[in-house]
């Protein structure tokens, strides 16, 4: 994708994230805040804003957030246009995530996600053994969904802490996840971003 293109998408995105009502990092819990920061601990820019509805639907009532995760949406192995945690997804404890899988690889990649414990998103043995969570997976995270599939997975955010969603695809994990926080502090699901991301 070209960098134009990428600006425009960035630019949409951020203004459909201040027209939703979001805001930026200084709006982010505090103890939040590290989980959306570079590898260097710096926040890029100070540029980090929240991500649109297009990805997250909420229902308060029944505790339930519909989650969309999209995988090469705009460059080979990101989720919904990020790489390395630079996107943090934070679900309150005792929801249920109803998710969506897309794989939109243009160049024939396999790809898939897996719920690891946080600091474990490189390790293959986590990715090979069951997900933190039941059901924090899409059917076979070791060879993944080709390109166009879709697969859905569920599960309940019992257990508070930080987390990865990582493509299970042996080659992938090193720039292909999304960090995951279950907190008892956060009322409501949200998704932090990095436009850096």
């Amino acid at each position: 994708m070209s960098l134009l293109r990428l600006r425009r998408y960035l630019a949409v995105t951020i203004a459909a994230s201040f027209a939703a009502g979001c805001g930026n990092i200084a709006d982010m819990p505090a103890n939040l805040a590290h989980s959306v920061t570079n590898t260097s601990g710096m926040h890029a820019g100070g540029a980090n804003v929240y991500a649109t509805s297009q990805w997250m639907q909420v229902d308060r009532p029944h505790r339930k957030v519909r989650l969309t995760l999209v995988a090469d949406l705009l460059s080979k192995s990101d989720l919904n246009g990020y790489r390395r945690g630079m996107m943090t997804i934070v679900i309150p404890r005792g929801w249920t995530v109803l998710g969506r899988f897309e794989n939109r690889s243009r160049s024939g990649a396999a790809h898939s996600l897996v719920l690891v414990p946080w600091g474990r998103q490189h390790d293959e043995a986590a990715v090979r053994s069951a997900a933190a969570t039941s059901g924090a997976l899409t059917p076979r995270p070791l060879t993944g969904a080709k390109p166009d599939q879709v697969q859905p997975f569920s599960f309940k955010a019992a257990q508070t802490g930080h987390y990865a969603l990582v493509c299970g695809v042996p080659g992938h994990r090193d720039t292909m996840w999304a960090t995951l926080v279950i907190s008892d502090t956060e009322p409501t699901p949200r998704i932090y971003t990095n436009v850096d991301g």
